[in-house]
């Protein structure tokens, strides 16, 4: 939950305590993509808000979906 992280001086940033990352508020799925692309943790918040302003809907680092051609090492 993001109430569970660190806080931080940057409102839409708190610090994880596991892995002494970063991790970033996206409010909409353009913030998320952006910062998947930058390899940020990421918590997404539903612009549908949840019943409680501390909740949010995904907290992580997004990996790439490879394309199994990408990974074919059998060429």
């Amino acid at each position: 939950m993001w109430t569970e992280l660190e806080p931080t001086s940057d409102e839409g940033m708190r610090s994880c305590r596991v892995c002494d990352k970063g991790v970033y508020l996206a409010e909409d799925d353009e913030a998320v993509a952006i910062l998947a692309a930058l390899g940020r943790c990421v918590a997404y918040r539903s612009p549908i808000r949840p019943l409680r302003e501390d909740e949010v809907d995904l907290l992580g680092m997004f990996v790439p979906d490879f394309d199994e051609d990408e990974t074919d090492t059998e060429s």
